[in-house]
């Protein structure tokens, strides 16, 4: 009798072992990876605990890197652009250009593949990654994003710092992906004067919204895609007059003097003037 209770306790102390390790592991999910919209389907993405696993080899190949694993170290060491990272299977340690640094979880192997968190991917190769449970996508990107590349351009500051009174900095850092016809400084100061001071004040700031959201249509809409539309819904919710004249392309009476700048989340097309709903 005591045989078979001390059997029966052993084979329960298993079981929740059992139900604690299944509760803890690793497995692939449905979504779907895109790196730079190329869409990765060899390898699956890993979901557990709330967290988000990428397959570091494909991520670093599809970025323009590489990967090599040394099996008796266990280590895992890649190079994407002007970044190099080892990793150490199961271990929460690596190195960041020769700089010690703490993952948040440790790397893992699935299926043969080493997998990382995107938190930390993003932190040590300065990408971005955009988790969509809508359509099921986890896209991953090197690009800068609308705000940043409109900073980094030193051409936009009125846009930027409207942007900024408007509370849209988020949503043109979200997914998107977003077309912005962005209004140079110059076009911004070829408004009456006192303009632009009056929408950055807090009491305009409905006017102001009003007015960014007309220049962003949902979607990313390419050069070539704008010429072959007549008209495009903007965020704002009226829409925009396309027209193609002699090869020039207007959007409503703006000028685009400069197409395609592609960001993480959408695309850029320059304008020379600031375009106002109906």
């Amino acid at each position: 009798m005591g045989k078979t209770k001390k059997a029966i306790s052993m084979l329960v102390a298993v079981i929740m072992i059992g139900a604690l390790t299944c509760g803890f592991s690793y497995g692939q999910s449905a979504y779907q990876l895109k790196v730079n919209e190329q869409t990765i389907s060899d390898a699956a993405v890993e979901m557990h605990d709330g967290k988000t696993f990428l397959p570091m080899r494909f991520v670093a190949e599809a970025l323009g890197g590489s990967a090599q694993w040394d099996a008796e170290k266990r280590m895992s060491t890649f190079v994407v652009g002007d970044k190099t990272v080892a990793l150490t299977i199961d271990s929460d340690s690596a190195l960041v250009n020769n700089v010690a640094a703490t993952m948040d979880f440790p790397a893992h192997i699935m299926n043969g593949r080493t997998y990382v968190s995107t938190d930390f991917l993003n932190s040590a190769l300065s990408l971005k990654t955009y988790i969509n449970s809508t359509n099921m996508t986890v896209k991953v990107s090197n690009l800068p994003d609308i705000v940043e590349t409109a900073v980094g351009a030193g051409s936009f500051t009125t846009l930027v710092a409207a942007v900024q009174a408007a509370d849209l900095v988020d949503v043109l850092k979200s997914e998107g992906p977003f077309t912005v016809f962005a209004p140079t400084d110059e076009a911004f100061a070829a408004l009456p004067e006192g303009t632009v001071e009056n929408l950055l004040k807090p009491e305009n700031k409905d006017q102001l919204v009003s007015i960014l959201t007309y220049h962003v249509v949902p979607g990313k809409v390419m050069a070539a895609d704008v010429v072959k539309i007549e008209k495009a819904a903007t965020v704002q919710g009226q829409e925009v007059t396309v027209m193609v004249t002699d090869g020039k392309v207007m959007i409503d009476d703006a000028n685009v003097v400069t197409t395609d700048i592609v960001t993480s989340n959408g695309v850029i097309h320059v304008i020379d003037k600031v375009i106002l709903p109906k």
